[in-house]
């Protein structure tokens, strides 16, 4: 009687073997495919916003929202993200003077973005009970507001102080950033040493708006608490583009270089 052949010892390990030198070349094919995809989805996020903008200022002799309230730049006021939201096509007006009411839109906030995505909700009514209310959301609208007279920093190419946007008519639109992915980090040295974190926490950022539900900010696009993968930029004439983060720069608060301001956003 023949006795069925097993796999040998040696048989097995190769074949392990062939499985793990698989795995490790597809997950990092398949994580870099996951990221391209966030990343164009991510685009298109601010594609949408920069028409929502520029069908404002169409309609509006060339002038853009006005941002009148909120703490930091990633804020949104009510009042402005209602006037966007009809811009996009989102009727608002059935919700009423409530805008709790109104759901959350995805289109705020970046894929990328875990900690974003996952608390949507929160981060939406975040400023209910300010005094002029207002939704925390992924994304940096450099319309002007409360915050503009203290300029962005633009020292890449010896560019001094800009300021956030009034109107979309302006010259070299296609240099002009106007929506940009919210790359913001935690650099206080005290917090995070700058031999481990020379430009800060990108993923634990303990200061600002989330930490005071309970959850850092982060970055929209992270490869690890070190360091940003870049960010995509949208501009005044329409177009959008990616820049990785070794071509951008610290550029609010104005003037934040080499101190411990908290948090400093980037692109």
């Amino acid at each position: 009687m023949r006795s069925k052949k097993a796999f040998t010892l040696v048989e097995l390990l190769v074949v392990i073997a062939v499985i793990a030198l698989l795995l490790s070349i597809l997950i990092p094919a398949l994580r870099l495919a996951r990221e391209q995809a966030m990343r164009a989805s991510c685009s298109n996020n601010i594609h949408q916003h920069l028409v929502g903008s520029i069908i404002y200022a169409d309609e509006h002799d060339g002038r853009l929202p006005v941002l009148q309230g909120g703490n930091w730049i990633w804020d949104m006021t009510v009042v402005a993200a209602n006037t966007h939201l009809k811009n996009l096509g989102i009727d608002v007006a059935k919700y009423g003077d409530n805008f709790r009411d109104i759901p959350v839109q995805p289109v705020f906030y970046c894929p990328g973005n875990p900690m974003q995505r996952k608390y949507m909700r929160e981060a939406w009514e975040f400023g209910y009970y300010d005094a002029n209310p207002f939704h925390v959301i992924g994304y940096v609208f450099l319309w002007w507001g409360p915050w503009s007279p203290q300029g962005i920093w633009y020292d890449q190419n010896n560019e001094p102080a800009k300021e956030f946007l009034r109107r979309i008519d302006i010259k070299q639109p296609s240099k002009a950033e106007l929506v940009v992915d919210t790359t913001l980090s935690d650099r206080r040295s005290g917090v995070w040493p700058q031999d481990d974190y020379p430009n800060g926490n990108f993923a634990q950022v303990t200061c600002g708006g989330m930490p005071g539900l309970g959850n850092p900010d982060c970055s929209n696009h992270v490869l690890n608490e070190r360091k940003a993968a870049g960010g995509n930029i949208g501009f005044a004439d329409g177009h959008v583009e990616w820049r990785p983060f070794n071509k951008m720069e610290d550029r609010f608060p104005f003037g934040s270089h080499g101190n411990d301001a908290c948090p400093v956003f980037w692109w």
